[in-house]
């Protein structure tokens, strides 16, 4: 908006960036697979370093659910601090005692692969930045960096499309009530 005098093209709507046949085919792969998969991190508020993964896997074939938790132990942000650990709660005693990153998600890797599961769904952005962030700070090769981020489908837009078009994006507090 702010390019000298001049001002620059209008944003595209949510609908207009969402509504696309590639994301639309990602959201349908990520809800209709023979295993569902949802993700959620807490991370550091400086670096956004992963601190958790929780995950839940459904296997629509045998009907099992399959679970996946662990705490990570930061690089550079190791001393949390008091935000984080109000947002997050999890104790400075809780990651300390915690593996490092890099062996929490090679272990995380393994869950997806031994249950197939070729799509996870997440409830905004954050979380794949915080991937992202993580596997580079923790020097994770860039093959298993590229396989986790790649099956990561951000399902909030199409999800507040499809509640209300005429919102911005719902929370998951929007989405609970």
């Amino acid at each position: 908006v702010f390019a000298g005098d001049t001002p620059s093209e209008i944003k595209p709507t949510l609908k207009e960036r969402y509504f696309t046949k590639e994301k639309i085919v990602s959201f349908s792969d990520a809800i209709s697979g023979e295993v569902l998969g949802f993700i959620d991190t807490e991370f550091t508020t400086r670096r956004h370093e992963i601190l958790s993964i929780g995950c839940v896997l459904y296997d629509t074939r045998t009907k099992k659910t399959y679970e996946f938790y662990e705490t990570a132990k930061p690089i550079y942000e190791k001393k949390l601090s008091t935000r984080c650990m109000d947002l997050t709660h999890l104790t400075q005693e809780e990651i300390d005692q915690s593996d490092d990153f890099y062996n929490v998600i090679d272990r995380f890797k393994s869950f997806l692969d031994i249950h197939e599961a070729r799509s996870l769904m997440v409830w905004g952005s954050s979380d794949q930045l915080a991937m992202k962030t993580s596997c580079s700070y923790g020097k994770v090769k860039f093959s298993i960096k590229n396989d986790i981020v790649n099956r990561l489908i951000d399902i909030q837009p199409i999800v507040s499309l499809l509640r209300d078009e005429t919102r911005v994006q719902f929370s998951l507090q929007d989405m609970k009530d």
